[in-house]
């Protein structure tokens, strides 16, 4: 007999970040189970606050009632509580929630958030992604991916500039370079001054949403700067073997501990220790979280109390 196909809305908030980490998530519950997915736009705060009030829908109300309900994001939390009490399912949100977690039926959180200890809570390594791992023979080139200036850490132009330079001088292999929305426009254009010969360039607003994760998986080797934590997640999931370009931290962060973690448990080779003579070292660990979580939140759901629409 085959099982009951699950009913899956997920709320987008149209952040490509937290859209990633959702949709990975979704993506790995129809690989695994049977699944109807919708996708609903978040409404403003105003009118997600009278949802609740007047237990509605109005985003959902030509829709099968949820099984699950999935956002990750800020502002997904108030329209999926208020999703969740006028038709039903079970809320599941990803990254550590503003609201308080007691208000979501499963709570996925990366372990560098120090989440608490709540029968509630799922840890996860790092956030979600939607990249699957192929595991056929690598021959493209390697990618050099730049981020730009964090809260995080120092963006330090000239000194990234130098390693960079070093690292395309120490190799024969091809190389295709690109950065990221918060990539500085004088380092977007020294970027492009090392275009040529082996090296390409590859600007974020020219190469689309959908690049990355279509080269990643092609990718052997990411050289990538430490403040862009998801796209290391990105390329370890991969299965990439993953160099960190390193940055002055600012400050002790959630971020710089997880690049402190990968570092310390193997999983990425940071730029120092590569000049230093050690050479780039593969993974120990295989990362495929979203299908893991998923996996956890199919089990979980067959054994959880049903939970329809509130009365109160």
């Amino acid at each position: 007999m085959d099982p009951v196909a699950l009913t899956v809305w997920r709320f987008t908030d149209g952040r490509r970040g937290h859209d990633t980490q959702s949709l990975g998530l979704t993506q790995a519950l129809a690989r695994l189970h049977p699944c109807s997915l919708f996708d609903l736009p978040i409404p403003p705060l105003i009118h997600a606050l009278l949802d609740l009030i007047l237990r509605r829908c109005p985003a959902g109300a030509a829709l099968p009632d949820p099984d699950l309900l999935v956002g990750a994001g800020h502002a997904t939390h108030l329209p999926l509580i208020s999703a969740r009490r006028a038709r039903g399912g079970r809320a599941v949100i990803l990254m550590t929630p503003s609201l308080p977690m007691a208000c979501f039926d499963l709570c996925l959180i990366p372990s560098h958030d120090a989440p608490p200890d709540r029968p509630n809570i799922i840890r996860t390594q790092g956030p979600l992604n939607t990249i699957v791992c192929d595991d056929r023979p690598r021959t493209g080139p390697g990618l050099i991916l730049i981020g730009g200036p964090s809260k995080h850490y120092d963006w330090r132009h000239d000194w990234l500039l130098e390693r960079l330079r070093g690292l395309l001088a120490a190799s024969a292999e091809s190389w295709i370079i690109s950065d990221s929305p918060r990539t500085p426009a004088g380092t977007r254009s020294a970027l492009a001054g090392l275009a040529g010969g082996n090296v390409n360039y590859s600007p974020w607003d020219r190469a689309g949403h959908e690049w990355l994760a279509q080269r990643l998986p092609k990718t052997p080797v990411a050289w990538i700067t430490c403040d862009s934590l998801s796209m290391i997640y990105e390329a370890l999931t991969a299965g990439c073997v993953v160099g960190v370009l390193e940055l002055p931290a600012r400050r002790t962060s959630h971020v710089t501990r997880a690049i402190e973690e990968l570092i310390f448990d193997s999983m990425v080779t940071p730029v120092s220790a590569w000049r230093a003579g050690q050479p780039l070292k593969t993974s120990r660990r295989k990362l495929d979280e979203a299908s893991r979580c998923a996996a956890i939140v199919l089990e979980w759901y067959a054994k959880a109390p049903a939970r329809g629409r509130t009365t109160t």
